[in-house]
């Protein structure tokens, strides 16, 4: 059953006619409504990721997603990204990467803190006036630089949810159908987290070359800087699976999120 829905969520990241946010939003709803169900079939498996039950659940995703600011889900992520960093740069570890973004998101978080702005509707209202009118802009045109990197990023995900989602030793202890699920969901919550803090700390490191009109240098997002914060981010959250348990534990008020709070952060 576990390979039956990892081949489906395989299937999803790999559908360039998905983007990898809605691919992501999708399977972790699936996995959410299966972990709830007292009894998991093949059966309900497929008609899960069947393609008129995607198409439907396409439709309310777009739906709920529309009522979550952009700039929301910035700022959450900005948060997730230095709690994530803390004990790293305690050791001085990773610094060369480190060290530039996590100032560049303190910066931010200062800067909105002390203004009293929420990044949200008053985004919308600076139009680029002031500070968050600046991120709000340069936002946009990352995601845009962001996306050129699709493939990498699909390649990257699939690798991390065929390596991770499944545990060998599950098949040896045989646990309960529900502990098996448990342990998905918690996984992708975790692959959640590594690429919206890979996403974010290129955003950071993007924006520290923007000249004094905001624009950043043709250069500031190219492979290699793609490819080293997907390196360093890789390696810090390369956790074992009880560790990971504790992370999340401790920095969240439910071990297992509802799906709004994973439409957040994606």
């Amino acid at each position: 059953m576990m390979f039956l829905i990892r081949e489906h969520i395989l299937a999803l990241l790999g559908d360039h006619t998905v983007s990898i946010e809605e691919a992501l939003l999708e399977s972790f709803y699936i996995l959410l409504e299966l972990y709830k169900n007292q009894s998991v079939t093949p059966e309900l498996v497929e008609e899960y990721f069947s393609p008129e039950t995607l198409l439907q659940l396409r439709t309310a995703i777009t739906q709920a997603k529309s009522t979550i600011s952009s700039l929301e889900t910035w700022e959450e992520c900005n948060e997730l990204l230095q709690d994530l960093a803390v004990n790293y740069r305690k050791e001085g570890l990773y610094e060369k990467f480190l060290t530039p973004v996590i100032t560049q998101a303190e910066y931010y978080s200062q800067i909105f803190g002390r203004q009293g702005i929420h990044v949200g509707e008053d985004m919308d209202a600076t139009k680029g006036e002031n500070e968050a009118g600046q991120l709000w802009d340069r936002w946009r045109q990352f995601r845009n630089a962001f996306a050129s990197y699709e493939l990498l990023l699909r390649n990257f995900l699939r690798n991390e949810v065929f390596s991770d989602l499944i545990l060998p030793e599950n098949f040896e202890t045989e646990p309960e159908e529900a502990d098996n699920l448990e342990h998905m969901v918690r996984q992708m919550q975790w692959i959640a987290i590594t690429y919206t803090a890979i996403r974010q700390s290129l955003f950071l490191k993007w924006s520290l070359g923007a000249d004094a009109d905001g624009i950043p240098a043709d250069g500031a997002l190219g492979y290699e800087t793609v490819r080293d914060y997907m390196v360093v981010i890789s390696r810090m959250t390369g956790y074992e699976d009880e560790d990971i348990r504790e992370y999340l534990e401790n920095s969240f008020a439910e071990l297992i999120w509802d799906w709004g709070y994973f439409a957040l952060i994606i």
